[in-house]
């Protein structure tokens, strides 16, 4: 059999050891120690060899076969999203960001969906807030009615000091989101971050008004906290 016949085994045994048949992974781990001298398929061979050693717990080991990949010119999704959850869980956001870059070059692919978003947070952390918001609205579906990704944009204009458009984004987040807490509570911290204090005022009454009684008691709470009025509250009673 030959080497892309070989690959196929393994990644069809990597498969199977993924759905709970770990007796597979050693039978993989063979087959891809007979391809570590391939060229013209290392990229694959690599990335099929991260996969494996994340179902064997070895996270280091994953790690280091998937930044081997990209540096042999793997574009695949899956390696480059594994490094950036990696690296932004580790605070490492510009070997982040230098991956993501590197995948945009040499895929011509834009960043959609959770990948987006990952990138914008680490670029975000590394305090690249254009770059974040470019991130972002690369992976921000035309006409998207999602009220999530318009808080998140709100909240990369709000961290770049770009308020009237960071306005825009919180604004539509709660037209679409309007019966979401999240919406009203990502609005009324805007708000105060301005200190516009009357409309933080006026925007609480019409959350009161807006929730059913059984979600009233959760969701004011979590509006009058981003409003400060639990904080307020606690340093009066101390």
């Amino acid at each position: 059999s030959g080497p892309y016949f070989q690959l196929a085994t393994a990644q069809y045994q990597i498969a199977l050891a993924a759905r709970g048949d770990r007796s597979q992974l050693e039978k993989a781990r063979q087959g891809l120690r007979r391809l570590a001298d391939s060229k013209t398929m290392l990229a694959q061979v690599l990335v099929a060899q991260g996969r494996l050693e994340e179902l064997d717990g070895h996270v280091e080991r994953a790690v280091s076969c998937c930044e081997n990949a990209v540096d042999h010119g793997s574009t695949d999704a899956r390696v480059i999203r594994y490094l950036v959850q990696y690296y932004n869980s580790h605070g490492q956001f510009r070997k982040a960001t230098s991956v993501i870059e590197l995948f945009r070059k040499n895929s011509r692919s834009p960043l959609t969906g959770e990948f987006g978003h990952l990138a914008a947070l680490a670029s975000a952390s590394n305090q690249n807030f254009e770059q974040a918001i470019g991130y972002a609205m690369d992976a921000m579906a035309p006409n998207s009615r999602d009220f999530r990704e318009h808080i998140l944009l709100g909240q990369l204009h709000m961290a770049a000091e770009q308020f009237e458009q960071a306005e825009v984004y919180f604004r539509t987040a709660l037209e679409y989101g309007t019966d979401q807490p999240d919406a009203w509570v990502a609005w009324i911290s805007f708000l105060r971050n301005l200190s516009r204090n009357d409309d933080v005022a006026a925007t609480l009454k019409k959350a009161q008004r807006q929730f059913s009684m059984d979600a009233a008691p959760l969701a004011l709470a979590r509006c009058g906290g981003a409003a400060g009025i639990g904080r307020a509250a606690g340093r009066g009673r101390g």
